[in-house]
């Protein structure tokens, strides 16, 4: 459901359901799109200027590591640092 929004540039209600989406997968223990989720929440953090987004942009990154996922490791990572630097400019 968040990419979705994230596709509608509705970055608040996608980011509602990251949270809820995160908030289920750790509830039941699945952890398959954790990684993703994380990203996403980090992503409309930073598109809507809230703190926080780096440490879910590292909470993703993490997550892809120990999956082993080195493709979404770096993309992350590219992501992250796009980000930082569009944040600090404003």
């Amino acid at each position: 459901m968040s990419t979705f929004y994230i596709l509608k540039c509705d970055y608040n209600e996608a980011l509602k359901y990251t949270q809820l989406g995160i908030k289920e997968s750790t509830a039941s223990n699945k952890l398959n799109y954790l990684g993703d989720l994380y990203y996403h929440k980090g992503l409309c953090k930073a598109l809507l200027k809230i703190d926080g987004y780096l440490e879910d942009f590292e909470n993703a990154k993490m997550i892809f590591n120990i999956q082993g996922n080195n493709i979404f490791y770096e993309y992350v990572k590219e992501k992250m640092q796009k980000y930082v630097n569009n944040n600090e400019a404003m």
